[in-house]
C-alpha cells in the first residue's frame, strides 16, 4: 500500500495560534499511537501563510523585554504584528504574507532520520525548490538557505518529541517580508538579511504554487514517501475559533485511518472517538453560540457532509442531532 505525505494546504492567511492548534493535535495522535492507541496515524505537512506575526525560538525564551515586546507588536504603517513564544529551535523570526510556513508532521524512526539528517532533508527540499525557479540556493555554516553569504531566503526551526517533529520551515516568497524583517535581528544573524524569490528575480506570476512545489519536493526526499496525496481542506477553510482547529485535526486523522488494517475492536473504538468528538464540537459551538460568538448552525452543514464520508467507520450515528443542519 502507497505511503503517502498528506498535505494539508490552507488557504488565505491563518492565525499563528490556530495552526499550533492543528499542529499539536497531529502530533500529539503520533504520541497516542506510540502508546499503542488504535490510531494509524500518516505523515503530514502543514503549509499556510500567517497574519504577521514575530515568534521566539527556544534559544531567546525569556529574553526579550516588555519594551521589546512592545515594539514588535506596536502599529506600523505595514499593520500590527502579534508575537509568541514557540517551542521550536532557533531565536527570533517573522512569519507573514508573502512567506511560506511548512510544518512537517512525521515520526523520524519510521524514516531512518536523525535530528541532524531531518534538517539536512529540509535544506534540502527548500534549495531544490528555489532551483524550481531556477534560483540557484545553497548551505552555510548558519542554519537555513541561502543566496548568498549576507542573504536568506529561507529558514528552519524544528522541535521534536520521542521522535515526532512539528514547526519546520519558512521560505520568503514575495518582498512583502522586508519592512518586517528590518524591524529585527533575524535568528541572530546581525550581518544578515532577508531576501525572497521575488526579491532574487522569481517571476512573481509563476510564484502562486510554491506550497505544492515544496511539499513535492519534500516528499521526494523523505525515506519511504511514495508521493502526495492532498487532504480535504474543506473542514479548515470556514472561520473557527482556535480550539476547534484541534476537534477537526482529530476528525481528519480518523478520516485517514485505514479500517481495514483494524480489528473489529479497534474499528469501534475509531467510531467512539469520532462521535465523542463530534459531540464535543457541538458542546463548544453551543457555548459559542450562546454568547454570538458564532453563527449558529455554521459548523453543521460541513460536518453533515464529512459524516456522510465517515459513514463507513463503525456505528457512526446520524440521527443524534449533533450532526443534522
Amino acid at each position: 500500500m502507497s505511503n503517502n505525505l498528506r498535505h494539508v494546504a490552507l488557504q488565505g492567511l491563518s492565525h499563528y495560534k490556530a495552526v499550533l492548534q492543528l499542529q499539536e493535535t497531529f502530533v500529539s495522535q503520533f504520541l497516542a499511537s506510540k502508546r499503542g492507541a488504535p490510531l494509524q496515524v500518516k505523515p503530514h505537512v502543514i503549509t499556510s501563510q500567517f497574519k504577521p506575526v514575530y515568534t521566539t525560538g527556544r534559544r531567546d525564551a525569556g529574553k526579550l523585554s516588555q519594551a521589546e515586546k512592545d515594539y514588535l507588536t506596536a502599529e506600523t504603517p505595514h499593520g500590527r504584528a502579534e508575537f509568541h513564544a514557540a517551542l521550536r529551535g532557533g531565536q527570533t523570526t517573522y512569519h507573514g504574507p508573502g512567506q511560506l510556513t511548512a510544518y512537517p508532521i512525521i515520526d523520524l524512526k519510521h524514516h531512518g532520520l536523525s535530528a541532524r539528517c531531518y534538517v539536512h532533508l529540509l535544506e534540502e527540499a527548500l534549495i531544490r525548490t528555489c532551483a524550481r525557479y531556477d534560483l540557484k540556493a545553497f548551505r552555510t555554516k548558519d542554519t537555513g538557505v541561502w543566496v548568498s553569504e549576507d542573504r536568506k531566503v529561507g529558514s528552519i526551526g524544528v522541535h521534536m518529541r520521542r521522535h515526532v517533529t512539528s514547526h519546520g520551515i519558512a521560505l520568503n516568497i514575495t518582498d512583502a517580508v522586508k519592512p518586517w524583517f528590518e524591524r529585527i535581528v533575524a535568528c541572530g544573524l546581525a550581518d544578515k538579511k532577508a531576501t525572497s524569490l521575488q526579491g532574487e528575480g522569481c517571476n512573481l506570476a509563476q510564484l502562486d504554487n510554491v506550497e505544492d512545489i515544496f511539499v513535492e519536493e519534500l516528499a521526494k526526499a523523505l525515506p519511504g514517501i511514495d508521493g502526495v496525496h492532498q487532504h480535504d481542506t474543506d473542514m479548515f477553510s470556514i472561520p473557527m475559533p482556535d480550539e476547534f482547529a484541534g476537534l477537526l485535526s482529530h476528525i481528519a486523522i480518523i478520516a485517514d485511518t485505514d479500517m481495514d488494517e483494524l480489528s473489529p475492536d479497534d474499528q469501534n473504538a475509531m467510531s467512539d472517538c469520532l462521535n465523542e468528538t463530534l459531540k464535543d464540537l457541538v458542546v463548544k459551538e453551543s457555548e459559542k453560540s450562546a454568547t454570538g460568538a458564532l453563527r449558529p448552525g455554521q459548523m453543521f452543514i460541513n460536518f453533515k457532509r464529512k459524516s456522510e464520508r465517515l459513514a463507513s467507520i463503525g456505528s457512526l450515528v446520524h440521527d443524534e442531532g449533533f450532526i443534522d443542519a
